[in-house]
């Protein structure tokens, strides 16, 4: 069965580049440029949340927050990427299970979300890891965006 992502970011290129990415690499994805109907998602869960920490007028910390009390979804991974300054700091104040600075490589990326998803097996069903890639994409470069 493939494992699913969800992606909450209000930057459609940023969307796009990734969606691609992890369709190659054999995901199901579901972007959401409002972080507030992927919170209303109630079934159909996804293996790993890839959330911004900028979404436009929604902070991503508070998301991020919000679905780490939820009993529904604190077992779901959280990879937090941004361009801000510190992100370390706000992925840790925000109680998220990884970061990711933008720019970052296709391999960074794929890294992060295999750990997670590997640290995470307990709570979700194994199946081959499909982070295997053949291409020479190397470098994902993203939109900045501005501290808040």
């Amino acid at each position: 069965m493939k494992k699913s992502i969800f992606i909450a970011d209000d930057d459609e290129a940023t969307i796009e580049i990734l969606t691609h990415i992890l369709h190659k690499q054999g995901y199901n994805v579901q972007c959401f440029t409002d972080a507030q109907k992927m919170l209303r998602r109630k079934t159909h869960l996804p293996d790993l949340i890839i959330l911004d920490i900028i979404l436009g007028a929604v902070d991503g910390r508070e998301v991020c927050r919000q679905l780490k009390v939820s009993p529904i979804t604190k077992h779901i991974p959280v990879l937090l990427i941004s361009a801000i300054q510190k992100i370390e700091k706000h992925a840790d104040d925000a109680k998220a299970d990884d970061f990711l600075a933008k720019p970052f490589s296709k391999k960074s990326l794929l890294e992060k979300i295999e750990a997670l998803i590997n640290r995470n097996r307990h709570s979700i069903p194994s199946d081959s890891s499909p982070l295997q890639s053949n291409d020479k994409e190397d470098s994902v470069r993203m939109g900045k965006e501005s501290a808040k």
